[in-house]
């Protein structure tokens, strides 16, 4: 019983003066539909799994740089299939289950890597057709590993711009926490003063002066921010001096620190304002007026009784 059925070896030994030593040499060419070197039914082996093809630059011509491999990985669709049993078994295909690209779905995607291959019939001794002709699709996996290179490195270089993203607000984050706990530490202040304000409103008879404000106006930078009267009932003046030029915004906030409105926006000199608040749509209770100097803030109280 013959242990091996090989239908063509082929073996090469290179002597002292040899160049090359090639055991099979196939080529093929002229004008026909199809033109194979090698054609294999069945599973080829390589003791080395080393298959080599021409990629010198001196073989190549308008050479450019592969762009948009990622969008075209992501058009593709894989998947796991098993070979139909009745042309299996005449192409002599694997019966195992098998992973790979359905070739009508990769050429709508890139028709330049399908191509459409003719199988002749069949025929014994006697010429009788014994398996009829086929037509099929075939692929060529190898031109997609370049589209695979360039998806790669697009992903990565989004990876690092979005690293890039990230550092940057983080860096806007930990900034962000340092005015918050400045602006905390403003509002624990104005706290301390609540219980005055308080008494006030609960004993609205007292006679009051509109500017009995209490101490404090004058922040480390110079720069001034004043409510009088306050408490108020419909309406307020807020005083403001501003210790240089610059972008100012006036915004009024609710106690639960939720902003209700920008009173007033512009770029001002260096100087003293004031803005004439009317809140008859504001309900009675505690809110804070806050005023920003190029995003630098001063934080006042501000009181509404009925």
């Amino acid at each position: 019983m013959a242990m091996d059925a090989i239908g063509v070896k082929g073996e090469a030994e290179a002597g002292d003066r040899a160049q090359r030593a090639i055991g099979v040499w196939a080529t093929a060419s002229g004008g026909v539909t199809d033109a194979y070197a090698f054609w294999s039914e069945g599973d080829q082996f390589s003791t080395t799994n080393n298959f080599w093809t021409t990629s010198d630059q001196n073989l190549k011509t308008n050479i450019q740089n592969l762009e948009g491999g990622l969008q075209v990985i992501t058009q593709l669709q894989p998947k796991s299939y098993n070979y139909n049993p009745e042309v299996a078994s005449v192409l002599k295909l694997p019966n195992t289950i098998q992973y790979g690209l359905v070739a009508q779905e990769l050429e709508e995607v890139m028709p330049e890597l399908v191509r459409t291959v003719n199988r002749s019939a069949e025929v014994d001794s006697l010429g009788n057709e014994v398996v009829g002709a086929m037509q099929f699709k075939a692929v060529n996996y190898n031109g997609l590993l370049p589209f695979m290179i360039a998806a790669i490195k697009e992903q990565q270089s989004t990876i690092q711009n979005q690293e890039a993203q990230i550092a940057a607000l983080t860096e806007q984050a930990a900034a962000h926490g340092g005015a918050t706990e400045e602006m905390q530490q403003l509002r624990e202040r104005m706290d301390q003063l609540e219980e005055l304000l308080a008494a006030c409103c609960q004993n609205p008879a007292t006679p009051r002066s509109e500017t009995a404000e209490p101490s404090g106006d004058l922040d480390e930078n110079g720069r001034v921010l004043r409510i009088q009267p306050n408490p108020f009932t419909e309406q307020t003046t807020i005083y403001y001096q501003l210790e240089r030029d610059g972008r100012m915004q006036l915004m009024a906030n609710s106690s639960d620190g939720k902003q209700l409105r920008v009173l007033e926006e512009a770029q001002r000199e260096r100087g003293s304002y004031q803005f004439e608040w009317i809140t008859n749509d504001l309900v009675p209770g505690i809110y804070y007026v806050t005023l920003l100097l190029d995003g630098e803030p001063v934080v006042k109280k501000a009181v509404k009784v009925k």
